[in-house]
């Protein structure tokens, strides 16, 4: 029984979540453009602030007494954006992850001493930490022209470690709930939530006030909202139970964003985005010829570019802010906002289509088998 455990154990992790260099690159350079757009210049509002802001939670900022000078919030963004830079262009990758991580900690870190935590980011800091052991730097990537190269193997446990803590923090988060009378079907939690928003701020959600008043929904949305927190660990041991789980997921972050008012995490949607085939999106006919036009261009590429890119993010940080943010508020009057609706709208387009390639699947085998019923019960 227990050698029977331990094979099932090392095949979970080492076997189930295999994946290959390439499909990891893709990964890692998606991972870095996101969090180029996605983060606001880093740290360098808190200079704004006076020491009598300074109001840390329990940790080791409680041993300090006040914010550091300016100089200090310029070199951790100059800091970060270099390190971030790096992780792109695939430069000394495992040390430019580990120095990611320590740096996005670090401003993670002088945010937080404001008094206010936002939950999700630690995963921006959990997955370059972790991924740094795994192969995300061995295929395109200016290491890859070093034949610094990693068995695909390696890739395995690094991948089923963020998806375990991205499902311990959703399921601790649903057991909360739950344990709170989320499931009581006679509280209605979530119109509670949406109700107190509007009465203490005045805040609206963007369907929340026309749902109001209808009992289903909100019965729905408690036990849909809770089983989908606790259904990602639940899903952990199967690799494609998994991606069935994230993809749900990706659509629970859409529908609480539209009911509850709760912008999507963003880091938990890129802890999602590791279990999609990648490389399978790479050999499709318009990426090829995207590869093939860019591959003179990518030939060229050297360290100090990785470098320049990573100063050019600085000092746009600092000259403009996020430039993708200010070019979405020609848009929108805020540019923070439409970025939202834009990955609201990609996170649910893939999500869906991912769910329906699943069903279609389990149509078309149901329906072979009800047609070949001789052959489905010996295949």
């Amino acid at each position: 029984m227990c050698a029977t455990l331990n094979d099932w154990y090392e095949r979970w992790i080492f076997c189930t979540y295999q994946s290959t260099p390439t499909n990891l690159a893709l990964y890692r350079i998606a991972f870095a453009c996101v969090l180029i757009v996605a983060e606001p210049p880093l740290t360098l509002w808190i200079k704004a602030f006076p020491d009598s802001f300074f109001a840390p939670p329990m940790g080791i900022m409680r041993f300090l007494h006040g914010f550091p000078p300016a100089a200090f919030f310029y070199a951790l963004n100059c800091a970060t954006m270099l390190a971030l830079a790096c992780v792109l262009f695939g430069y000394r990758t495992r040390l430019a992850s580990i120095g990611l991580a320590a740096a996005l900690l670090v401003s993670y870190a002088w945010t937080y001493s404001l008094g206010k935590i936002d939950h999700d980011t630690i995963l921006f800091v959990v997955i370059p930490l972790i991924l740094a052991f795994s192969s995300w730097g061995s295929a395109l990537s200016l290491d890859s022209r070093r034949a610094q190269t990693t068995s695909p193997l390696l890739s395995a446990w690094p991948i089923c470690l963020v998806m375990l803590l991205t499902a311990c923090a959703m399921a601790f988060s649903g057991v909360a709930k739950a344990s709170a009378g989320w499931l009581d079907p006679s509280t209605y939690s979530a119109r509670g939530y949406v109700a107190r928003a509007m009465d203490d701020s005045g805040q609206f959600t963007p369907l929340g006030p026309l749902l109001i008043d209808i009992d289903a929904v909100w019965w729905i949305a408690d036990f849909a909202i809770v089983g989908v927190e606790v259904g990602l660990l639940i899903a952990l041991p199967w690799r494609r139970a998994m991606q069935i789980a994230c993809a749900l997921a990706g659509v629970f972050h859409v529908m609480v964003y539209l009911l509850l008012g709760i912008q999507p995490f963003t880091a938990n949607l890129m802890a999602y985005a590791l279990l999609i085939d990648w490389e399978r999106l790479w050999r499709s006919q318009p990426m090829r010829s995207l590869e093939a036009t860019l591959r003179p261009w990518t030939r060229a590429i050297r360290a100090w570019h990785a470098l320049g890119v990573g100063f050019l993010l600085f000092t746009t940080n600092v000259v403009i802010g996020n430039v993708v943010w200010k070019a979405l508020s020609l848009v929108h009057r805020s540019g923070e906002q439409a970025f939202v609706f834009l990955e609201l709208a990609i996170v649910l387009v893939v999500s869906v289509s991912y769910l329906l390639l699943v069903a279609g699947r389990l149509v078309i085998r149901l329906a072979y088998s009800l047609v070949h019923p001789s052959v489905a019960r010996h295949s």
